[in-house]
């Protein structure tokens, strides 16, 4: 008898579109999500915390799905931004001078 576990891999569908029950991956909705923070701007530039706060407030309901740490964060945005530079979106990632090291993250059109 298999023993059935639950697994973090939850769905998201697309919003407003025809095929509303087509489901959305972390990948799509980070995708989606830079483009709607980039709405309206030319550039935006913060760190992966930032991002991810920014991303939860653009996906409330599906807020869930997104990536909880700002390291996994990292990691899906690696895998869209072939994607993000498609939609002539420019990526760069970034580290402050001083003794923190912050890491940055810069999106512009």
């Amino acid at each position: 008898m298999k023993k059935v576990t639950k697994t973090a891999n939850k769905v998201a569908f697309n919003k407003g579109s025809s095929a509303s029950n087509k489901p959305m991956s972390v990948d799509q909705l980070v995708l989606n999500g830079v483009l709607s923070v980039l709405q309206g701007r030319d550039s935006w530039n913060g760190t992966m915390t930032d991002l991810g706060k920014k991303l939860s407030k653009v996906w409330k309901k599906e807020s869930d799905m997104l990536p909880k740490t700002p390291s996994y964060l990292r990691i899906v945005l690696n895998r869209v931004v072939r994607k993000l530079k498609s939609q002539k979106v420019s990526v760069s990632f970034d580290r402050s001078s001083d003794s923190s090291r912050t890491r940055f993250v810069t999106f512009s059109k």
